[in-house]
């Protein structure tokens, strides 16, 4: 696989996972209750659930973060090695 498929096919990767991520969270933000109604037990079972899911909104925005700086160290990382070929 030369340098230029294989920057391609990670590039592809990472729009890809990306794409997952963002139907993910859209799943999760159309169950999350509007307000308690039910028992006491389905309301403390429907907090339960929303403080999981801030949680992960905010694992999803760290990842997020992470991800911009690996695709910023790809990038300098390709344009190195094109600079070392010439």
């Amino acid at each position: 696989m030369t340098f230029d498929n294989e920057w391609l096919v990670r590039d592809l990767i990472a729009r890809t996972k990306r794409a997952v991520e963002s139907v993910a969270r859209l799943a999760v933000d159309s169950q999350i209750r509007t307000g308690p109604t039910g028992t006491p037990g389905e309301v403390q079972r429907d907090e339960s659930v929303d403080k999981v899911c801030k949680g992960l909104r905010k694992a999803w925005e760290q990842a997020a973060v992470a991800q911009g700086k690996l695709d910023a160290l790809v990038t300098v990382t390709a344009n190195l090695h094109a600079e070392n070929l010439t």
